[in-house]
């Protein structure tokens, strides 16, 4: 965890004091700062830029020189302002994804000013030092990050900006935070898959979203007797050509009889590659896809996806948004359980591999 930072503490004295200023504690003047400062075990300069701020939101009035303070909340019926949040994508298609559209819906009619960053973290080859020019150029009071890197997620959390990441290593970083937990949707796909008869099976996913539950599928394959090397998680750059490079070398010589994309995009790409070389899922390969998406349920046959409720993610970030605004630290998150749903697009080994090598 970062060490914390002047402006840090002085925000958490800020909302310290707001919220009990709201809650009626005091009923008409502020302690004195020396005594603030003795409650809240902090120096008298923190304690005196906090109710400085105190001063610009109109809670409390100065009396003048040697004075307490008045709160004047009761005439002046303050209420929380209004954020500008801007979003990172991780790529510019985020903006299409159900939940991402429904938590800018319900931000937008809360009052708070929603936009996208003009660049995402792919345009920006997920360099930290670059996303920090775009972060210091953009207008911004708060940040909401999808599918930060650990590196990424790490320097968010350093910085006075409240900072909300969505999918990504947030389980690590003291920040707000939403995604699905996916460590049991890999050890049932991997007992599925294996079950049907699969032991060259690949798990296909970014560099930077590789996370501990891809080692926990792993993990599983090895408990179930299934050699396990760098052919069942290979590494490629973010680039759409080194993925292509990566699948043309995987059904070169040794093709794998299942593949689990771990994410939409990736097994998008798949499902096209395969079509071009006229291999059939599941009858040449079997595949899952590691996210869920509303289409779906139209396709036959059916999907093999992991799934999870995003609904909590949505409420959770309305919430951290209104705790922001008013000025309250917020580094809660809301953890969902993915689930693997069998589908049609895995199915036994197909015996007759000689199919897959020559297409």
């Amino acid at each position: 965890m970062p060490n914390v930072s002047v402006s840090t503490v002085t925000a958490q004295v800020v909302s310290h004091l707001r919220e009990r200023i709201l809650l009626r504690e005091w009923r008409n003047y502020l302690p004195g700062r020396d005594r603030l400062a003795m409650e809240m075990g902090v120096s008298h300069m923190t304690v005196g830029r906090a109710l400085a701020q105190l001063e610009k939101e109109g809670l409390v009035a100065t009396q003048g020189h040697g004075r307490r303070r008045r709160i004047v909340l009761p005439e002046t019926g303050w209420k929380p302002r209004k954020l500008q949040i801007a979003i990172l994508r991780f790529e510019a298609d985020d903006t299409k994804l159900y939940f991402v559209v429904e938590f800018v819906h319900q931000l937008r009619e809360a009052g708070h000013q929603v936009h996208f960053a003009d660049q995402t973290q792919s345009n920006l080859k997920l360099d930290v030092k670059r996303i920090a020019k775009l972060v210091e150029k953009t207008e911004a009071d708060a940040w909401i990050v999808i599918a930060g890197s650990n590196d990424i997620l790490e320097w968010f959390a350093s910085q006075p900006t409240p900072c909300f990441g969505l999918f990504g290593s947030i389980s690590i970083h003291p920040i707000a935070g939403a995604g699905p937990s996916k460590k049991q949707a890999y050890v049932q796909a991997a007992r599925r898959l294996v079950e049907l008869g699969h032991r060259r099976i690949v798990v296909l996913t970014r560099l930077a979203a590789q996370t501990t539950f891809m080692e926990q599928f792993l993990e599983e394959l090895k408990a179930l007797k299934i050699p396990v090397n760098d052919y069942n998680r290979p590494v490629f750059s973010d680039s759409p050509e080194d993925l292509q490079r990566l699948l043309t070398s995987l059904f070169a010589t040794t093709p794998p009889t299942a593949i689990v994309a771990g994410n939409l995009d990736m097994f998008q790409v798949v499902q096209q590659f395969l079509a071009r070389r006229k291999l059939l899922i599941p009858e040449d390969v079997s595949l899952i896809s590691g996210d869920p998406d509303p289409t779906f349920c139209w396709c036959r046959p059916t999907i093999a996806h992991f799934s999870w409720d995003s609904t909590p993610w949505v409420r959770r970030i309305v919430r951290w948004a209104e705790n922001i605004a008013l000025g309250k630290t917020d580094t809660r998150k809301a953890i969902t359980q993915a689930e693997f749903i069998d589908g049609g697009t895995i199915g036994s080994v197909f015996h007759d591999e000689t199919k897959q090598s020559t297409a």
